[in-house]
């Protein structure tokens, strides 16, 4: 009987240690109608915020975004994230512009001023700026679930001269393990799967 079971656990252990990683993400976007009258000629992206993830990782995600935006957007001025920090510092506008996160991130309401003045800093019409939330880790249980990864990464485009919300996009990225034994992915992959998806719909800018 001994003889028997073994192979038979062999092939189960087998069955659950062994599959393919997934990766799965939705999205959701909005435009303003008047994002097509072409008057966003300059733009400044940045740093994606509460990500919690490496510093190299955190540029890769930017320059990613970076390549996508100017391979839509080939007439677009655009500022990068190290050159926009840099600006906001200069200004003396880093503190205003960290309370305009935390009030926009929970009211979902853009201070103007506060744009308007990040806007006359960085000589941009519009800014991008990235968040993650929600964000839901699970180490796999074997014979049971694998492990999973989950996030939400949204990028808003602001107006620096009205403060509008131009554009928006927001998706729910998940990558899972292969195997139930597995603990849960690094959170930087799903942010990189939603962000993939939020790029594949960015806008038109600058001169048609």
């Amino acid at each position: 009987m001994r003889a028997a079971i073994q192979p038979l656990t062999a092939i189960v252990l087998l069955a659950l240690m062994t599959g393919c990683a997934t990766s799965r993400a939705s999205l959701r976007t909005f435009s303003d109608p008047s994002i097509a009258a072409g008057e966003v000629q300059r733009v400044a992206v940045l740093p994606i915020r509460n990500a919690r993830i490496m510093t190299d990782e955190s540029r890769e995600l930017n320059r990613s975004f970076m390549r996508a935006l100017s391979s839509q957007n080939p007439g677009l001025h655009v500022l990068g994230p190290a050159e926009s920090v840099d600006a906001i510092n200069q200004a003396a506008l880093a503190e205003r512009y960290s309370e305009f996160l935390r009030g926009y991130a929970a009211s979902g309401v853009p201070d103007v001023r506060v744009l308007q003045q990040v806007g006359t800093a960085l000589q941009a019409d519009a800014i991008f700026q990235g968040e993650v939330f929600d964000i839901r880790e699970r180490d796999g249980e074997f014979g049971t679930a694998r492990g999973e990864t989950q996030v939400t990464v949204r990028y808003a485009l602001l107006s620096t001269k009205t403060g509008t919300v131009l554009w928006e996009a927001t998706s729910q990225g998940r990558r899972g393990t292969a195997t139930t034994v597995g603990t849960a992915p690094p959170l930087y992959e799903a942010i990189a799967i939603a962000q993939q998806k939020i790029v594949s719909s960015l806008p038109r800018l600058g001169r048609r």
